[in-house]
């Protein structure tokens, strides 16, 4: 093998992780954009903001709950309530 060979094995080798580098640097660059500016992305709306409203009472201790019916699979919001209970609450905004 000579050296214009292990050139290019060594370009095709490292290109796809060079490229995938670079797409997820610009994919993290525009969601903090995101999130830092979007009018959106600073208020829970709909399924999010019941979420975390759930989330936030049984972090408080209210396990089970009121006498209501699961609207919403439950799964999700106890383990935001782990999460709460755990790491504390911060909203962003």
């Amino acid at each position: 093998m000579n050296k214009q060979d292990q050139r290019q094995n060594r370009i095709e080798r490292w290109f796809p992780w060079i490229v995938g580098g670079a797409a997820l640097l610009i994919r993290f660059f525009y969601l903090w954009g995101f999130w830092t500016s979007h009018p959106f992305a600073q208020k829970l709306v709909s399924d999010a903001r019941v979420f975390d409203d759930w989330g936030r009472r049984i972090a408080a201790g209210d396990w089970l709950g009121r006498a209501e019916v699961f609207d919403l699979p439950p799964l999700y919001a106890y383990a935001l309530g782990v999460f709460y209970t755990v790491f504390g609450y911060a909203p962003q905004g």
